[in-house]
């Protein structure tokens, strides 16, 4: 079908284009067309529909085309809405530049597939927002308290805290909170979830001294 623009080719075959001029009865131009039916990709399923990762971590996106056999297969692009919190390349592999939210987007002429990332920043520091003494906290027997922790920056990708007493009969630990036992000494250890933040401060039990 011709519409003076544009061939558009309407079922597989060969045909003969001729093109006239207004009033010519012999076509001043004609063209051997063969046209055929295409096997497009029709659907697109990514590795993941979502993904959390820290900045500076790389990841590859797998991507699998139905039909296997498509004969666009070896024409998927890949493209990140936002290259300053992603970048991808054209095999998928990404790499996370800032902390933010974008979309990985894998197009195959009319049918694309999107994955929803989250990038977030790793942990720098711990803090204590308590006070101790040289390191020391002094607690009296049969007595409990919440550990306040502040971690930097906010909402990072490994700021999971564990915390751990080297002795539970004289110091043990329920999330956030210490239950002292008995008289003694014990570290309690903070640490992340990667592992890259470890602190620690010793607490020792006993009677605190009046003051008069």
């Amino acid at each position: 079908v011709c519409d003076s623009l544009c061939v558009s080719a309407k079922k597989a075959g060969i045909t003969d284009l001729e093109v006239y001029r207004n009033g010519d009865k012999k076509p001043f131009f004609t063209k051997t067309i063969q046209t055929y039916k295409r096997n497009r990709i029709t659907k697109i399923i990514l590795s993941d529909d979502t993904i959390l990762i820290g900045v500076g971590d790389d990841k590859k996106i797998d991507v699998e085309c139905f039909p296997k056999n498509a004969d666009n297969i070896n024409n998927v692009e890949w493209k990140s809405s936002d290259e300053t919190v992603i970048k991808v390349d054209k095999n998928g592999f990404m790499k996370a530049i800032g902390v933010g939210f974008c979309r990985i987007i894998c197009t195959a002429e009319n049918v694309s597939a999107q994955c929803k990332c989250q990038v977030k920043p790793y942990l720098e520091d711990i803090s204590f927002d308590f006070d101790l003494e040289n390191d020391v906290m002094r607690l009296e027997p049969m007595t409990e308290t919440n550990l306040k922790i502040k971690t930097f920056p906010d909402s990072c990708i490994d700021d999971d805290l564990s915390i751990t007493s080297s002795d539970l009969d004289v110091v043990n630990v329920v999330k956030t909170t210490l239950y002292a036992r008995t008289k003694g000494q014990a570290v309690i250890t903070v640490k992340n979830s990667s592992g890259s933040i470890i602190k620690s401060f010793e607490v020792i039990i006993g009677k605190k001294k009046m003051s008069f």
